[in-house]
């Protein structure tokens, strides 16, 4: 999209980098602590998936880098979350999405990849916000959603479900993730 910088999360052009915020770090579910998210291998849909397997069964997959993108939108910062195990480009990202009919939810949190050319992503289909939770007593904690121009919809896992889905209303303590190590605090705003 932009040959010689990086699309901000306004849509235009900058010769900033994305800014690492916070690199190899795990997330684990705030309601469901003993499950973390992590990129699956071997997926249909791309959904990203939860597991409380122990860390040296994921080979890195459940591995994330945090990058803020320059500008803003709506007068919010944005942020891309990616692969750490695959971090050519910035080439696997979450993104949340309609699930067009693959699930009862109508929202999922899905892995995408950048150098898919056949995808014509605009910014705010791949850039996301991310907000710490300390205002909810939760100083460790961040909430995932997405651009939301009309409405931010946040990542969350539901009972029954090893899959990670989005909401449009407040998803609780599943929409709530423990990175660790703890993003810095304020290197991401407040929900």
């Amino acid at each position: 999209m932009c040959p010689h910088g990086c699309a901000g999360a306004d849509g235009r052009c900058y010769q900033s980098p994305n800014m690492v915020v916070a690199s190899s770090f795990i997330l684990t579910n705030v309601k469901y602590p003993k499950y973390r998210m992590y990129f699956k291998r071997v997926t249909t849909w791309g959904q990203m998936g939860t597991s409380s397997m122990p860390s040296f069964s994921f080979f890195g997959a459940d591995l994330f880098d945090l990058y803020r993108v320059p500008g803003l939108f709506d007068g919010k910062a944005l942020f891309m979350i990616a692969s750490h195990k695959w971090p050519s480009y910035v080439s696997y990202v979450l993104a949340i999405r309609a699930t067009t009919g693959t699930a009862l939810s109508p929202f999922g949190t899905y892995s995408v990849e950048l150098k898919d050319t056949s995808a014509p992503w605009k910014p705010e289909d791949i850039m996301l916000r991310v907000c710490s939770m300390a205002s909810y007593g939760k100083p460790n904690a961040i909430m995932i959603g997405s651009a939301g121009a009309v409405k931010t919809i946040w990542a969350y896992v539901h009972m029954g479900s090893w899959s990670v889905y989005g909401s449009m209303s407040s998803p609780g303590d599943g929409g709530g993730w423990m990175p660790n190590p703890p993003i810095p605090y304020a290197a991401i705003p407040p929900c």
